[in-house]
């Protein structure tokens, strides 16, 4: 059993017998495995989240002139979108209703090799994961968006990680796929994704949102 695990288990079971947790009670537990690691449940959602205001942030503090206007000569969108494992409902909605030229995802960057698939060898402390292709091949990412990334992760001497996903699809795929809307992903590293526990990582987020604004400050 991972080391991960066999530390976290333990932790459950103390919270669960202190608060006397029973079936049906709704829990939201964010639990600290060291000063970086977390594990939570449905942590695919909440990195991506916790990301995006890390990324809002950056954007007001640096972004915004006195008045709250954004000093960039573009319009910005950030937007967290719902129905995603469904149909990627929420991400085409807004697209279609909105001029949107192009689309940067935050999502999750798996972990885990997986049976009869191309490894990525992805690490869960070795920065953000720039994805280019998804779903075996049946969703590929805009080439010079991705590549952009890359170059401004090296640029500022960013961490991060290439990937290729097979059993996955994302809201940035389906943009790219159905809409020819130029779309890449960007995904926060996490083991064990719709299982319990899932790890992920505190600097993995920062990581992720600190890419994402050096590529919106770089434009023009």
């Amino acid at each position: 059993m991972n080391n991960l695990i066999k530390m976290t288990f333990p932790i459950f079971s103390e919270f669960f017998r202190i608060n006397r947790v029973r079936i049906g009670v709704i829990l939201n537990i964010i639990i600290k495995i060291n000063d970086d690691i977390i594990s939570e449940y449905s942590m695919d959602n909440l990195v991506a989240l916790a990301g995006l205001v890390q990324l809002t942030e950056k954007i007001v503090d640096n972004l915004l002139d006195e008045s709250g206007t954004l000093k960039k000569h573009l319009d910005l969108y950030i937007v967290a979108t719902t129905r995603e494992e469904i149909g990627t409902e929420g991400a085409l909605f807004f697209a279609r209703n909105n001029p949107i030229d192009e689309i940067i995802a935050l999502d999750v960057g798996l972990v885990e090799d997986f049976p009869g698939t191309v490894s990525s060898d992805i690490k869960l402390n070795e920065g953000p994961v720039i994805i280019w292709q998804e779903q075996g091949g049946a969703g590929i990412f805009d080439y010079k968006l991705c590549e952009k990334l890359a170059n401004v992760a090296e640029q500022n001497n960013l961490n991060y990680q290439n990937a290729v996903m097979e059993f996955y699809g994302s809201d940035a795929g389906k943009a790219q796929k159905w809409l020819g809307i130029p779309s890449t992903l960007v995904g926060i590293p996490i083991m064990f994704a719709h299982n319990i526990p899932e790890i992920s990582t505190l600097s993995g987020i920062e990581a992720a949102a600190e890419l994402i604004y050096q590529y919106l400050k770089g434009q023009s």
